[in-house]
């Protein structure tokens, strides 16, 4: 591929994808603005009436106590939409329930909008990118559709991205404790990166390592302290929302979900025979690299891992690939050659592409039509490390020392 000719299709990949994104960004702008109530079907709704709940002392994990909240604030009351985080997760969004439902969804969308951004930028510079193409991490973060899913919906998945790159730079900096702070952040969705935290564990007892789980038990302990003096009962309405109600339950758009309903979609525990696959997966994964084990080279690995092994998951979860998406657009364009590049980047606005047509253009087409897109972004990622210096060249592993 010719120089020119590559030029001509990065210029043609930026231009265009700005151009869908600020499609997209202003439409979901004009729809907050114009509706006073409540985006349908905006998962916001219900941290909200969570943290209406939690300040009032009541049971945020109760159905007849969450809904008619919801309804008061313009949800349509159609489907059971509940808080499926743990108690720990409770606080961060309390502070919503001072404010009004509109204004704590604007509140809520900047944030959110401000973590992807910043996140991807973070994961860029980490991977040692070029400030001269500084643009390319907010051009994926603008253009990445479950980053719109996430910002359409409200859901707080950019807060776990958020504790994966904080964990990489307090690591690179031997911060152990504030690594261990960060991770507090992860495990509000602990089931969608279970290998982290499993990988965490070993890394751990192998060397000895406590500080980085006092972190993190310092972060937990604090934000279940805070739940719990906000509303003592908390984990007990958990534990009753779990036993009698599961999110399991509800047919998300990934591989475990696809192989329930291929096995006739009565057998629950089916759906956790991929996360079964992906600990078997990381055991040989472990015992191939602990000896040398680099977190800037595995996080991204065990993210994408534990995302498409995982038996609960959604669009807005994938947001966390910002991460390995950064590393490769970061590493890549100082590694290999122009026209792997190229072939990477147009894989990545194909698949990228045939999402957002999916869904902005077909709006009602069922969630779980998407179960191939978590694939589909392995798939590139493989794709792209097929050469073995693709990502992490000498000179960035020297930057990054890990201990």
């Amino acid at each position: 591929m010719s120089v020119t000719h590559g030029k001509l299709i990065h210029g043609f990949l930026v231009w265009s994808g700005l151009a869908a994104s600020s499609l997209v960004l202003v439409r979901l702008v004009a729809e907050l603005g114009s509706k006073p109530a409540i985006l349908p079907p905006l998962d916001l709704v219900a941290f909200w009436a969570a943290a209406r709940l939690m300040l009032a002392g009541s049971n945020p994990y109760a159905p007849e106590q969450i809904m008619p909240i919801q309804i008061s604030a313009g949800w349509s009351g159609t489907g059971l939409n509940m808080v499926w985080e743990p108690p720990w997760a409770l606080p961060l969004v309390t502070p919503l329930g001072w404010v009004s439902y509109h204004v704590a969804a604007l509140l809520w969308l900047i944030a959110n909008a401000a973590l992807v951004f910043s996140c991807a930028y973070l994961a860029w510079c980490y991977y040692g990118g070029s400030q001269r193409r500084w643009f390319y991490p907010l051009l994926l973060a603008a253009t990445f559709v479950p980053a719109l899913d996430l910002l359409k919906l409200g859901q707080m998945s950019a807060w776990v991205l958020l504790g994966a790159v904080g964990f990489l730079f307090a690591m690179r900096q031997r911060h152990e404790v504030l690594a261990g702070l960060s991770l507090g952040l992860v495990a509000l969705k602990p089931h969608v990166a279970f290998l982290l935290c499993l990988a965490l564990l070993l890394w751990t007892l192998e060397g000895r390592r406590w500080r980085v789980i006092l972190g993190a038990c310092l972060a937990l302990g604090s934000m279940s302290g805070i739940a719990l003096l906000a509303n003592p009962p908390i984990f007990a309405y958990y534990v009753t929302l779990m036993t009698q109600l599961s999110p399991t339950n509800i047919m998300s758009p990934n591989i475990s979900t696809l192989l329930r309903i291929w096995f006739g979609g009565a057998h629950a525990w089916v759906q956790w025979l991929p996360a079964l696959a992906g600990v078997v997966w990381f055991v040989g994964h472990w015992w191939q690299r602990h000896r040398a084990w680099d977190w800037g080279r595995e996080v991204p690995v065990l993210l994408l891992v534990s995302l498409l092994t995982s038996p609960h998951s959604w669009i807005y979860d994938q947001v966390l690939l910002i991460l390995p998406l950064s590393q490769l657009s970061a590493t890549l364009p100082q590694t290999v050659a122009r026209s792997h590049v190229a072939r990477v980047a147009v894989l990545y606005g194909a698949v990228d592409g045939l999402a957002l047509v999916l869904y902005v253009v077909l709006r009602g087409v069922p969630m779980q039509v998407f179960w191939w897109l978590g694939p589909a972004w392995g798939f590139i990622y493989v794709f792209a490390r097929r050469k073995p210096t693709a990502l992490y060249p000498a000179a960035l592993s020297r930057r990054t020392g890990q201990p």
